[in-house]
């Protein structure tokens, strides 16, 4: 019996373009220097109820030598609210340590509350142009925060407040401003405050398990980055959210392990002829985009004058599927059906390489050979590496509309088509 087919809707990209919309120009701001000379690291230990609210920190101010963060003072910070009997629990336990530090440098380990660090450490550390580092920056730094109100501008994530001035956010001082870029990342710099402060630019806040992402294109632990830079391993302890002479042994252990990992992602990260700051390493394509920039090939939508039309036609090319799950919480068979960095493959297989190192691109109608190619294609034809160049044409899905191809032309003499 025959079945008739059922239509299935088709979602597709499009290009968009909001009228008199001013450009936004949000690109990274420039840094004086790809690693800054200092670096403050941090690590917050907190409750863990569902607020998870700060209990103590340990830091550790290093600065660049010989191409390594050298540890030049370290310290502990207790929250401000926090019972007289824990405060003097860590007093006593730092007392009893020296300092992880160089040669000539401070032996005893500081000792202060949340405001004290915020007003003194931390803020001499931004203006100092020193770079905040956290293994999951967001976490950490919002521990230091007194309120967090959405950012006032559309879109910008929260606003985080650190320093007060009776009762009322300080003026003079900026906030913390944190915008996710997606659920394990996010953009984090200082925003309004005193205009003489603007010195310390928008701050340096690097986050390590950022960085090891675009490092390594796995998302890891602590324990997990670690490992696969070769190094000791975290305390074995289960935080309890409580205030004990173990607790404050594996939160400075932690902070002792993030430095060492910083150094070791340093090594490494050097061993690139990049001129990208840690900072702005967000992932694998940050990586790679800097290495187009230092081999100076100029980005398509900088140098191909397309018109919009043309653009929305190439947006219509994309599409992204769709998976469901109608079984969940339990454990069944499946098979794996996705696969990992898709856009270099597809560059490949495509050859698109010429097209991306083009000086120009010409649009021409193509209508009558693309059909032609469209009407002998089955599913041999579509899983023949040998045709898929065949395929290297823009269509639009209004079918009284032309099908475009583009011809790039990489050098004076020569062109290829796609």
């Amino acid at each position: 019996m025959y079945v008739a087919p059922e239509p299935t809707p088709i979602f597709v990209r499009v290009h968009t373009r909001v009228k008199n919309e001013k450009p936004s120009g949000g690109s990274q701001p420039k840094l004086p220097d790809k690693w800054a000379h200092f670096a403050m690291v941090l690590d917050c230990e907190t409750t863990i109820d569902i607020r998870q609210d700060l209990n103590f920190l340990w830091w550790r101010f290093c600065e660049l030598k010989e191409n390594t963060y050298v540890c030049q003072q370290e310290g502990v910070v207790y929250a401000d609210e926090l019972d007289k009997a824990s405060i003097e629990l860590i007093r006593a336990h730092a007392q009893g340590l020296r300092a992880d530090v160089e040669d000539g440098c401070p032996e005893d380990i500081e000792v202060e509350s949340r405001t004290q660090f915020v007003d003194g450490k931390f803020w001499e550390a931004l203006r100092a142009g020193a770079s905040i580092v956290c293994f999951n920056a967001s976490f950490d730094l919002s521990r230091l925060a007194l309120e967090y109100p959405k950012a006032q501008k559309k879109n910008t994530g929260w606003s985080m407040v650190l320093w007060k001035y009776q009762g009322e956010p300080d003026k003079l001082k900026p906030k913390l401003r944190i915008k996710p870029k997606d659920s394990r990342s996010a953009f984090i710099s200082l925003a309004g405050g005193d205009p003489s402060n603007r010195a310390i630019y928008r701050g340096r806040f690097l986050d390590l398990s950022v960085l090891c992402w675009a490092l390594r294109n796995r998302h890891l632990t602590l324990e997990g980055a670690l490992h696969s830079f070769g190094l000791k391993g975290k305390m074995k302890h289960e935080p309890t959210g409580r205030i004990t002479k173990r607790e404050l042994a594996y939160g400075r252990r932690d902070v002792e392990r993030t430095v060492a990992l910083l150094n070791a992602m340093k090594r490494e990260y050097d061993g690139f002829p990049l001129d990208l700051p840690p900072e702005q390493a967000f992932s694998a394509a940050s990586i790679t985009k800097a290495f187009l920039d230092k081999m100076g090939i100029q980005q398509p939508s900088q140098k191909f004058a397309l018109s919009d039309e043309i653009l929305g036609k190439c947006m219509q090319a994309y599409y992204g599927g769709r998976s469901e799950i109608r079984i969940r919480h339990q454990e069944v068979p499946v098979v794996v059906c996705d696969t990992t960095s898709e856009y270099p493959s597809v560059a490949g297989l495509l050859g698109l390489w010429p097209l991306l190192i083009a000086a120009n691109v010409e649009v021409e109608s193509c209508t009558a050979e693309a059909r032609s190619i469209l009407a002998g294609v089955g599913i041999k034809t579509v899983l023949n590496p040998a045709k898929w160049r065949d395929f290297g044409f823009f269509a639009s899905i209004q079918p009284s509309e032309d099908i475009l191809p583009v011809r790039a032309l990489y050098n004076e003499t020569g062109d290829t088509n796609f």
